[in-house]
């Protein structure tokens, strides 16, 4: 396998750096990406729609 490098842009605009890899079976291509860097902080996204008591 060979690791490519690329950078992808958060919604945030900040750039984090990254390796994709690509596997590929009889039916399917499943791209992995992941960052070489810890990310500088975390998010939980919960929907407008939950209530939460």
């Amino acid at each position: 396998m060979y690791s490519t490098p690329l950078r992808y842009r958060d919604k945030n605009g900040v750039d984090h750096e990254c390796l994709g890899e690509a596997f590929a079976t009889k039916y399917n291509v499943f791209l992995l990406i992941y960052p070489t860097k810890a990310l500088t902080s975390s998010s939980i996204f919960v929907p407008a729609t939950l209530n939460i008591v």
